[in-house]
């Protein structure tokens, strides 16, 4: 009876968390930073940031999931040509808040009808999206918009590869959440969406006491 009662708290606690996760862009949204900050020891915006290793000042960037818009004004104050998008109404409004004076590129908007012309970018962009991002869908409309050789490069997932409490506890919790995959399952994952598809490449990037799982896939 214990066990069963244990797997149907754990399932009771998934169901919460992907509720209160989808909440965080809709009715929660506002308190999104403060969330993001709590449960990355105030580390996320940095995590985040390590983007930039893959990108140049001559791209022409598209940022799909802008989210609240930190990521995008660091960018954009550091003068990147970048443009962005998020489906989220209520993103939306907190990102054109915050960019207010930097003249944002940005639109509410879907992730597979984007508005922009072929071959418009040399870099699409995004930092822990949800699962849309690996869709037969929005691949193909990632396609459609890069330019030959450009890139879709994707923060997918961060690794707490220390064995200390603290380690441990956010381990397990982004277990829970999908943003924190070994390194096994990371390439396992790529594996199964793309099979030996050469233009997939799983590249880890440490920061401090984690490492970042960045997936880039170069257009055809």
């Amino acid at each position: 009876m214990r066990f069963v009662y244990n797997l149907l708290m754990e399932k009771k606690f998934k169901i919460f968390v992907s509720w209160f996760l989808k909440e965080l862009y809709g009715s929660l949204a506002y308190g999104y930073d403060i969330v993001a900050f709590v449960v990355s020891f105030g580390n996320w915006n940095y995590w985040t940031y390590q983007i930039k290793k893959f990108l140049n000042h001559e791209d022409k960037i598209l940022e799909v999931g802008i989210g609240t818009g930190i990521l995008h004004k660091n960018l954009i104050n550091k003068k990147y040509q970048i443009y962005g998008c998020d489906l989220s109404e209520k993103m939306i409004k907190i990102s054109s808040r915050r960019l207010k004076d930097k003249g944002p590129k940005i639109l509410r908007t879907n992730n597979i009808n984007l508005p922009f012309k072929n071959r418009s970018f040399t870099k699409i962009i995004a930092t822990f999206p949800s699962e849309y991002i690996f869709s037969e869908d929005f691949l193909n409309e990632a396609q459609r918009l890069l330019k030959f050789g450009g890139e879709l490069i994707v923060l997918l997932s961060v690794s707490f590869v220390k064995n200390d409490l603290i380690s441990l506890l956010y381990r397990n919790l982004y277990k829970i959440t999908g943003q924190s995959l070994s390194k096994l399952d990371s390439e396992r994952v790529i594996r199964d969406l793309f099979g030996s598809n050469l233009d997939i490449k799983l590249i880890w990037e440490p920061y401090k006491n984690v490492e970042l799982c960045f997936v880039t896939l170069k257009s055809k």
